[in-house]
């Protein structure tokens, strides 16, 4: 976002080693990494996330093997499970567009019937429609590009575009969710005070309707959006959708958000109250606070990771450094002994009272290195402590009662 020039990306390959050769047929020819379209390159990177430490193997090979027989061998066995890998996630993608080509799969192959959002992706869209609707009045929107023109009081007048490459072109302000304007946007959205409605969405004429919601056709129900911030570790903001039938049946965090995306036919003032939501909106907060200590959680085995690989690696080479150190003083006294002149004798003397100065200090460097380990671990623990500690808070931004035909 807000790049302005192209990248050219320069792969250096040499020819005579073999196993640089490997690495670039893997990601190259085998997995067309460098192509990037419709999710060629994705194919490797999702295998990746999934459990292969590709940096690691490569690194591995480099490391271990001497012979181009070895280098063969360990990277034949590298792409034999990434090929296998790749090809189960294709046929479960494949199966996954074929059986569920609801409206998820058309937003993600940007079929959309508003021209004004052909190029847009989701959270696009949705600062799109939100900012259609807040600045209704103050705003001329383009009815074929993302563009719109502004004259209200909460930004700086002038034309924006949600294309940073159009914004561009034309010398316009490039639309995203950190702009100003954008901010004031969501701000006031948010800060709005809403009254409780009473919707009825149209379920019937959405086709093909998503799997999720066809169980709920003619059912109603309540649902409740809260803003809730964490404070951790990190501290987070969530909106949490929460939802149930007025049969008791929960909504999953999915349902919730499928059914907010549903046309409105009709709204009227809600009667009555939000019923039988609040375990249901627990649940949900629970879930979001679950996620955050699951990802608290894995950011500290991962600093844990590199905090014991640091040491490990700086305790390694102040060793390695000291014994060198020593190797070199046991061969100066040895120099000094056999030295045949008394001036050849005070030289190596000296020689040697810098080398044992030298060692003296590096033996300190260890000793201060394990002291600084032992502060970072101690200000990891102190993290964990606050994370222990962490607190939420859950502030209502709207509910409604829905009912779908």
């Amino acid at each position: 976002y807000g790049q302005k020039h192209d990248v050219v990306v320069v792969n250096l390959l040499n020819r005579a080693n073999a196993a640089d050769e490997r690495v670039f047929e893997i990601l190259s020819l085998k997995f067309r990494l460098f192509e990037g379209v419709f999710g060629a390159s994705d194919k490797v990177l999702g295998v990746l996330e999934s459990g292969i430490d590709f940096e690691r193997r490569i690194a591995e090979v480099y490391q271990d093997c001497r012979t181009e027989s070895e280098i063969v061998a360990a990277f034949d066995a590298l792409q034999a499970e990434l090929e296998a890998q790749i090809a189960g996630r294709l046929d479960a993608t494949r199966r996954a567009v074929l059986e569920h080509f609801d409206e998820d799969v058309q937003a993600r192959l940007r079929v959309h019937r508003d021209l004004a959002q052909q190029s847009l992706a989701e959270r696009q869209r949705w600062l799109w429609e939100l900012s259609r609707f807040e600045l209704d009045g103050d705003a001329e929107f383009d009815v074929t590009a993302p563009r719109f023109s502004y004259t209200g009081a909460l930004g700086p007048a002038g034309r924006y575009n949600l294309d940073w490459m159009d914004a561009e072109r034309r010398e316009e302000q490039f639309y995203r969710p950190e702009h100003a304007l954008a901010q004031s946007v969501m701000r006031r959205a948010l800060e709005r005070d809403l009254p409780m409605v009473a919707l009825v969405l149209d379920l019937r004429g959405q086709q093909p309707a998503a799997d999720a919601l066809r169980g709920l056709d003619g059912s109603s129900g309540s649902l409740v959006c809260g803003r809730l911030a964490v404070r951790a570790l990190r501290d987070e903001e969530h909106l949490v959708l929460a939802g149930v039938t007025d049969d008791g049946v929960s909504l999953d965090d999915d349902q919730c958000r499928r059914l907010m995306r549903l046309r409105v036919l009709a709204s009227d003032p809600a009667a009555g109250g939000i019923e039988g939501v609040f375990d249901v909106r627990e649940a949900a907060v629970a879930r979001v606070l679950a996620e955050v200590n699951q990802r608290n959680s894995a950011w500290y085995d991962e600093e844990v990771v590199k905090l014991d690989a640091w040491a490990d690696d700086l305790r390694t080479s102040l060793e390695r450094e000291l014994k060198e150190l020593d190797r070199t003083i046991g061969e100066t006294r040895r120099a000094s002994l056999a030295a045949a002149t008394l001036a050849d004798k005070l030289a190596a003397q000296r020689s040697l009272k810098a080398l044992e100065g030298e060692r003296a200090a590096k033996r300190r460097a260890l000793y201060d290195a394990q002291d600084r380990i032992g502060e970072r671990r101690d200000e990891l623990i102190a993290s964990i402590e606050r994370q222990l500690g962490a607190s939420h808070t859950w502030s209502e931004v709207f509910a409604i009662r829905w009912r779908t035909r």
